[in-house]
């Protein structure tokens, strides 16, 4: 074809002509022998407990980074080569399992996925053109097929989905975080999670000196506040941490000791007849059964999760002249609200009623609880509409009976949680 012809195809190799295959294999080297030194060195740190942050790690996380860029660059410079791919891969795999430390996991995590897409690329340039299509099309229909179980397993789920997600697709779901966000697409996707928190700080006056104790609700997520790109992408991250909280562990059994007892206090709360305590009543066990109205978190959150929140919300809410005294969390539950109601009732979303919060304690700035046995620990904190007629339209205090505002011993603003 002419080269005069406007509509001549560009040949892109010409205008760039491929790069020297020893220049290529020259900076895979270089990155793949980066990566091996960085591997030494972790397997070095590793015997002699010193896979700490320090001087070393250092060296190791300089040596791992500009090694798998090398390598990822002699991809780049010969991408239909089997050879970079496959040194790349080593290299990435080296450099995640032994060359990073160990306080870099997310690091480590993303050395080795890299490495492993690269041994993967290399095995398919390696095969012949008709195979490695085949198994591109079997992966890419493999991953499809783990999303629509991942819609369908919320139960009741079929037999099939049950067999097929716990036997084929769960390691990969897990990994790829597929069994979280496709089940808010399912027909009844279950109530999210917010934080309520309640915080008892000391602010100083910068000209008279005077200490004033003051106390103030942070939502945690909250719309627009945590909003801070187009898609939102900061306010999903911040709800997926207060689901984090909202993990349960099993009921104790109502035959235990620990069971009587908790029961014991949060009765005397419930009659008004324990010293030191308001009067919370029960939720009605038309809205929520008496032993579900407990639900203690897991392990992991009551050790590590929720003291971290508080020790979180303590440290960026200090500043100078003002001291955090103490740190009270509470879980909402958000209901969705009914079509029924929202149609035919016009209610509002975000009406107080539609939240089901639970009070996880009380923490020192360091994220300590202060008191483990508190009558009111893990148990519903009811908030009940009033007998009637009423508005469901707007969140009006006249129209229910705020027993969250009464525990807390400050006014919740039902309104601030519009968007």
């Amino acid at each position: 074809m002419s080269s005069s012809d406007p509509t001549a195809a560009v040949d892109l190799e010409t205008l760039l002509p491929p790069v020297d295959p020893r220049s290529v294999k020259r900076v895979a080297y270089f990155g793949i022998g980066l990566c091996a030194a960085s591997a030494v060195l972790g397997v070095v740190a590793s015997a002699t407990d010193r896979d700490v942050p320090g001087l070393l790690s250092t060296l190791r996380l300089l040596l791992a980074a500009v090694g798998a860029v090398s390598a990822g660059a002699a991809v780049s410079m010969a991408g239909r080569a089997a050879l970079p791919w496959f040194l790349a891969g080593v290299g990435g795999l080296a450099a995640g399992f032994l060359g990073t430390p160990a306080h870099w996991d997310s690091l480590s995590l993303l050395l080795c996925v890299l490495g492993f897409t690269c041994l993967l690329g290399g095995v398919l340039l390696s095969l012949h053109r008709m195979t490695s299509q085949i198994l591109l099309v079997t992966m890419v229909g493999f991953h499809f097929a783990s999303i629509f179980c991942a819609t369908t397993w919320p139960e009741p789920a079929p037999w099939l989905t049950t067999q097929l997600g716990q036997r084929v697709f769960l390691p990969f779901m897990q990994f790829t975080y597929l069994r979280n966000a496709y089940h808010f697409y399912s027909p009844d996707p279950g109530p999210a999670n917010l934080l309520f928190i309640l915080l008892d700080t000391e602010e100083t006056d910068p000209t008279t000196k005077v200490v004033e104790a003051k106390s103030s609700w942070i939502l945690l997520p909250q719309r627009g506040r945590d909003t801070r790109d187009p898609l939102g992408v900061s306010y999903y991250r911040r709800l997926s941490l207060t689901e984090s909280a909202a993990r349960v562990s099993g009921d104790l059994g109502i035959n235990t000791d620990e069971k009587k007892n908790i029961l014991a206090r949060r009765e005397d709360v419930a009659l008004g007849t324990l010293a030191g305590h308001k009067l919370i009543p029960y939720a009605p066990e038309s809205f929520e059964p008496r032993y579900r109205q407990h639900l203690q978190p897991t392990p992991d959150a009551t050790r590590y999760i929720l003291p971290s929140y508080a020790r979180h919300i303590a440290v960026e809410y200090t500043r100078p002249g003002v001291t955090v005294k103490k740190v009270r969390l509470y879980r909402a539950e958000h209901k969705i609200v009914t079509t029924q109601f929202f149609v035919t009732q016009k209610m509002s979303p975000y009406y107080p009623t539609l939240f089901r919060v639970y009070f996880l304690g009380d923490y020192t700035p360091e994220g300590k609880l202060i008191d483990p046995v508190d009558p009111m620990l893990y148990w519903v904190v009811p908030i009940l509409p009033k007998s009637g007629k009423r508005s469901l339209t707007e969140a009006n205090p006249d129209d229910i009976d705020d027993y969250l505002s009464k525990h807390a011993g400050f006014v919740f603003d039902w309104k601030a949680l519009r968007p």
